[in-house]
């Protein structure tokens, strides 16, 4: 019984931020940062060459498609925070990396209303408004103390950052993160 009561409090407090306006651009389609895995995406997208880079709090795991009708290329990525599997954050980008990537003819990733590659920067502007700003990144954090039977944790933590790249006033490239720590 307890097991099955410490599943739910861990269940609930991961979900705890669920209806924050800025999460919705922490999901892309079905896939969720902090919830899918690498392999998840592997096993929907098929199967591309998996980049380990780093180590320890530097460590990076990651995949990297080209979508061909929409002509961007995507990069999950799961670091440190995620444990070499579950997605932290995904890359959107115009230009090639220089890692090898996957060809998908047609996926329909279903990307944001408002915030896609292409965007002029004064619209980019317009839906992070609201976050704190540090240097080139534009970051949401919440900080909710929570009831657990664990006496040692009584916080949980968001992040989520945007980090854009613009050329000619259009944006090219956007990684964004999520983190949650207790």
């Amino acid at each position: 019984m307890k097991k099955i009561f410490f599943v739910f409090i861990l269940f609930f407090i991961t979900n705890i931020f669920a209806n924050t306006s800025i999460e919705k651009y922490t999901k892309l389609g079905e896939f969720k940062l902090n919830k899918t895995s690498l392999k998840e995406i592997l096993n929907t997208l098929g199967k591309t060459n998996i980049i380990k880079s780093g180590d320890a709090a530097n460590s990076s795991t990651r995949i990297n498609y080209f979508i061909k009708k929409d002509n961007y290329y995507i990069t999950f990525n799961s670091s440190e925070m995620g444990g070499g599997d579950i997605i932290t954050s995904f890359i959107i980008y115009k230009n090639a990396p220089k890692e090898p990537f996957k060809i998908i003819e047609n996926l329909n990733l279903q990307l944001w209303e408002k915030l896609y590659i292409g965007i002029e920067k004064k619209e980019f502007l317009k839906i992070v408004k609201d976050l704190k700003k540090d240097k080139k990144t534009y970051f949401y954090e919440k900080n909710k103390k929570i009831k657990n039977i664990n006496k040692d944790i009584d916080e949980e933590n968001l992040l989520i950052s945007f980090t854009p790249k613009f050329i000619n006033n259009k944006l090219v490239k956007i990684e964004i993160y999520k983190v949650i720590t207790y």
